[in-house]
């Protein structure tokens, strides 16, 4: 699978949860296909996240497309949901 979305089941911050559910419902509604990854199982994925995403301090949620880093992108994300409309976004996942 192309498209994973790095999130964490462990969060105190509202925020955070709050994003990876929009992220999560606007890829679900645009049939777009992700593979969860954890960051709380171990230290050694939330690694690997920033590694990916060239951030040491980076926090969920954060795409890829393979090993293309995608960001969060969130306003993007909402302007194709709200448009209606893939654009190249979809393409990059």
């Amino acid at each position: 699978m192309g498209v994973k979305l790095y999130y964490t089941t462990v969060t105190a911050s509202r925020e955070v949860k709050s994003q990876q559910a929009e992220v999560m419902r606007i890829l679900e509604s645009k049939s777009i296909q992700y593979e969860l990854i954890d960051i709380s199982v171990g230290g050694e994925v939330r690694d690997e996240m920033r590694s990916k995403a060239g951030n040491p301090t980076a926090v969920p949620p954060q795409i890829f497309n393979e090993d293309q880093y995608c960001g969060v992108r969130i306003c993007e994300i909402r302007q194709t949901h709200n448009h209606n409309t893939v654009k190249r976004y979809e393409d990059e996942l």
